[in-house]
């Protein structure tokens, strides 16, 4: 996929004309136009904005190569039963293989373990127990699949 086909369906899948995303990219209708038809390509400064705008990755721009985003509850769970009896160092290596801002990455980790140890000691404890209940009816539910294969 081109950069030009990248950024117009990312800008239909976010409903701008093309007069919108121009104006929150801070340029002109023609240049955008420009960049949408393929006459000419966004300067490397505005891959960033462009990006930002469309909510699409400066790479999936750059590589013409746009990345998939589940709907969270299906990635939660297919990341749960895929991670089964995959150690926590080969989880983390398929996160920073996949995910493209470190940072960002690091940055979300460290808030949500934040709000957790904010949490009372009841609260926090009750949250621990919720997400083993999660993780134990979902292994649950795998070996009831397995087994109904068999």
């Amino acid at each position: 996929m081109a950069l030009k086909d990248v950024i117009k369906d990312a800008r239909l899948k976010k409903n701008l004309k093309q007069e919108e995303a121009a104006k929150l990219a801070g340029v002109t209708v023609q240049t955008y136009s420009k960049w949408e038809n393929g006459k000419t390509e966004p300067k490397a400064s505005q891959v960033a904005i462009i990006s930002e705008v469309l909510g699409v990755s400066t790479n999936a721009i750059c590589s013409g190569k746009e990345s998939e985003k589940l709907e969270m509850m299906e990635f939660m769970s297919m990341a749960s039963n895929l991670s089964h009896n995959i150690s926590s160092f080969d989880q983390q290596m398929a996160v920073w293989e996949s995910v493209d801002d470190d940072y960002r990455y690091l940055n979300n980790l460290k808030k949500y373990k934040d709000v957790i140890n904010q949490m009372p000691n009841q609260m926090r404890d009750n949250h621990i127990k919720m997400q083993s209940l999660v993780e134990e009816h979902e292994y649950k539910e795998r070996e009831l699949e397995e087994q109904s294969k068999s």
